[in-house]
């Protein structure tokens, strides 16, 4: 058997639809829907209501409770967990809009996120600043160099030009000859591709 929903609404159908066209926020605009729906008469179920909104019936059950002990006031306020905002203010947002424009102003979305916090007092996660500067303002930070990757490019580069040391002994070969007297005498020359070295 269906379920009629039994809830004594006390704004008018006709305010219920201004309300819902000035929301903007989704959610409150889901829940006004529903109390327009069921004051206009246009459902009177749990089960009509859930179809329309794609809800649970429980769910729409708590938001009517909610109306029962705290008005309309009450049933619109939303639940906001703990912890950092995830999304960046309206206000903060328009002033980092602007800012992201400076040529230069900001080389890191860390330092996106330190700026927030600094100057409109915003203490938003990384993944927000990136996801918002990223996707929302279409705006990108450029890559540092990497310093230490091009050190050790020049660094190889100069080795590879470095001058044999003093310590460094060329390869020669050695050969006998003997001089007038009979005596041996030692006379280098360079070494053959061959590996012969004697002349």
């Amino acid at each position: 058997m269906a379920n009629h929903i039994k809830l004594d609404i006390q704004e008018t159908a006709e305010e219920l639809r201004n309300l819902l066209k000035k929301e903007t926020n989704t959610q409150k605009k889901e829940r006004l829907h529903a109390l327009y729906l069921l004051k206009s008469g246009q459902v009177t179920t749990l089960e009509a209501l859930s179809k329309l909104l794609v809800r649970d019936t429980s769910t729409i059950y708590r938001w009517f409770q909610k109306y029962k002990t705290e008005g309309l006031t009450g049933f619109l306020k939303l639940y906001i967990p703990a912890g950092r905002p995830l999304t960046i203010p309206p206000e903060a947002l328009e002033q980092l809009k602007q800012k992201v424009q400076e040529p230069e102003a900001f080389k890191t979305y860390g330092e996106i996120q330190l700026w927030l916090k600094a100057n409109c007092g915003v203490d938003v996660d990384y993944y927000v600043v990136y996801r918002t500067v990223r996707y929302q303002l279409k705006a990108k930070m450029k890559a540092p160099r990497n310093s230490k990757k091009n050190s050790l490019r020049e660094t190889s580069r100069d080795s590879d030009m470095a001058l044999p040391s003093a310590n460094t002994k060329p390869s020669k070969s050695v050969n006998n000859t003997y001089n007038a007297s009979g005596e041996p005498s030692m006379r280098f020359v360079p070494a053959s591709p061959s590996g012969q070295g004697f002349l």
